[in-house]
């Protein structure tokens, strides 16, 4: 019988160690913080790419307008997203096609790979999805548009 509750506990730990794994950094499979700049509607939204490759919802919230139009669902879908894919990002094109001193709509075209439990179930494709921000202290914040 203690042999049966030893071997338990040790598997309980061994579970919560591989668990922990992912969630605490430096160790292999953490996600390090993205890195985050809104100085331009380009720097926000090349962080957004890099905040949502880590899967790191504090930073895409900060990129984000307060006023940000249906912010919850915004944050549901990444949210459900990040449960069910890894997604990786390349060749990522970003052109600004209207800026004023306040506001600017930028297109993001990009290949995306979407992973689970680290089979490929969507292999590289090329998207885009158009963004609208706002200038707001000197911080370009994202007020629609969403990485699908």
């Amino acid at each position: 019988m203690k042999g049966k509750r030893a071997i338990s506990a040790l598997l309980v730990a061994l579970g919560m160690i591989l668990i922990c794994a992912g969630c605490v950094p430096g160790l292999p499979g953490a996600k390090e913080e993205a890195k985050i700049s809104t100085k331009t509607p380009e720097d926000t939204i090349r962080s957004l790419f890099r905040a949502a490759e880590r899967e790191d919802m504090k930073a895409i919230e900060s990129l984000y307008h307060p006023e940000a139009f249906m912010k919850d669902v915004v944050k549901a879908t990444y949210t459900a997203r990040f449960a069910t894919y890894d997604t990786k990002y390349r060749n990522i094109k970003i052109k600004v096609e209207e800026r004023t001193d306040e506001r600017a709509l930028v297109l993001a075209s990009y290949e995306v790979e979407r992973s689970s439990f680290g089979m490929v179930v969507r292999p590289w494709e090329r998207e885009q999805m158009r963004f609208e921000l706002r200038r707001e202290d000197g911080r370009w914040l994202i007020t629609n548009g969403i990485l699908p």
